[in-house]
């Protein structure tokens, strides 16, 4: 299988919709499940897996400082959208596939709370946006 190359922009795109943005919603529902899942066996496995998930959405945040520091303002600004846009489908309720019972079981959030909860976290991008990963400046290098 061969791989044609690919430009900084689509990398920084994809990082920022899959890492920055799945990534750490998804260290967020993991936590909600290490929380309040009914079963002991599910809390237990999803500790592990929210703090593996935010090992993930932390190395994305630092790809993404560095790659929007060396794209131009139009391409960076392209890349944050995508993550935005990302971030906003998080709250339609459309993709709940889990009846409430075995949501309950799994911890998993559905209808308000996951509302909620993708809510806080698109509330909470631009300041994650600013300061995760690094104090790296969106712009580019001199």
């Amino acid at each position: 299988m061969t791989f044609a190359p690919r430009s900084l922009e689509d990398l920084a795109r994809e990082n920022a919709v899959e890492g920055c943005t799945l990534e750490t919603f998804g260290a967020l529902v993991g936590l909600a499940q290490a929380e309040t899942a009914t079963d002991t066996a599910i809390r237990r496995v999803m500790r592990g897996i929210a703090r593996d998930e935010a090992r993930h959405g932390e190395l994305a945040w630092r790809v993404h400082h560095r790659a929007l520091a060396r794209l131009d303002a139009e391409a960076a600004e392209r890349v944050r959208r995508a993550a935005e846009d990302t971030a906003r489908t998080l709250m339609d309720p459309s993709g709940e596939p889990l009846d409430a019972t075995t949501a309950r079981a799994l911890g998993v959030p559905v209808g308000p709370e996951r509302r909620a909860l993708a809510r806080s976290f698109v509330d909470a991008l631009p300041t994650l946006a600013a300061h995760a990963g690094g104090a790296v400046a969106d712009r580019q290098p001199s």
